[in-house]
């Protein structure tokens, strides 16, 4: 199954921390009760309450993934079993559908109590260090207050820090080009911070 082989992969390329990610309904994981407005931040490096599920799908359209990744979202599904996340589900013209995820990391949960850029430096060394074979590509993007794209053979994982909040979003290497995924980084880092 397309999906599961992805999850494997993400665990392989990304590491522990961002399978927590993009985990399903069997995350061990509790969900965190931790809420707070868009508007709420502290850029002097101390915890800023992750958002929710919800907060992640109403800040971040499925019209906006799908503007920038060129695609059709055909739905933006919030997914709290763990890290707050949303799902964003679309079908390719070739058939088979296919989703992306967005998701807030928590401090203590999913950041082992990091915060601000030690927190950004945590989750990118992560994913650089799980690029052994070399294959990853590495860049550095000017969105959000910080951001970074890796490119694998089998996805895109984007990170980006806006407003002391962390983001990640995973997008299939072959459903869209490294270019679109830097466009959606954008617009991650331009609605969050609204």
């Amino acid at each position: 199954m397309r999906s599961s082989r992805r999850s494997l992969l993400v665990g392989v390329i990304a590491g522990v921390l961002v399978l927590g990610a993009c985990g399903g309904d069997d995350d061990d994981a509790a969900p965190t009760s931790e809420t707070s407005s868009i508007d709420d931040s502290d850029d002097a490096g101390e915890a800023v309450a992750a958002l929710t599920s919800e907060e992640v799908c109403a800040a971040v359209t499925g019209d906006d993934v799908g503007d920038a990744l060129g695609v059709t979202v055909t739905e933006a599904e919030p997914q709290d079993s763990g890290t707050p996340q949303c799902h964003y589900g679309y079908s390719l013209e070739s058939g088979p559908t296919s989703n992306i995820t967005i998701a807030s990391m928590r401090s203590d949960e999913d950041l082992g109590g990091r915060t601000g850029e030690d927190a950004y430096d945590f989750v990118v060394d992560i994913n650089r260090a799980s690029a052994d074979d070399g294959d990853m590509q590495e860049v550095e993007l000017d969105s959000g207050d910080n951001a970074t794209r890796f490119t694998g053979n089998s996805l895109h994982l984007g990170v980006v820090v806006v407003d002391g909040r962390i983001f990640t979003v995973i997008v299939p290497a072959d459903d869209v080009p490294a270019d679109a995924v830097d466009a959606l980084i954008d617009v991650i880092g331009y609605e969050l911070s609204r």
